[in-house]
């Protein structure tokens, strides 16, 4: 009994945390432009260093390094 029911458990359990997610995938340059034209409103968060970020950006992207004290603070105030 025990068993079974640790077994519908860990069941549940597996469905409820993503593992029936299908995975992501990469975009290449024309696939990513295209998917971002459908979405009419849209925010780029670009969480990368600056020292990253330097070498270039997406236009229109908000840069908040993610190694920042204060990532969490700045990405609160964004406009949900």
């Amino acid at each position: 009994m025990r068993t079974a029911l640790f077994i519908l458990l860990s069941l549940i359990l597996a469905e409820s945390t993503g593992w029936g997610q299908s995975v992501p995938q990469d975009l290449g340059t024309r696939s990513f432009n295209e998917k971002m034209r459908q979405v009419p409103t849209k925010a780029v968060l670009d969480v990368r260093t600056t020292r990253k970020v330097a070498g270039g950006t997406l236009p229109g992207a908000v840069h908040i390094d993610f190694f920042a004290p204060d990532f969490a603070s700045q990405v609160g105030r964004l406009d949900k």
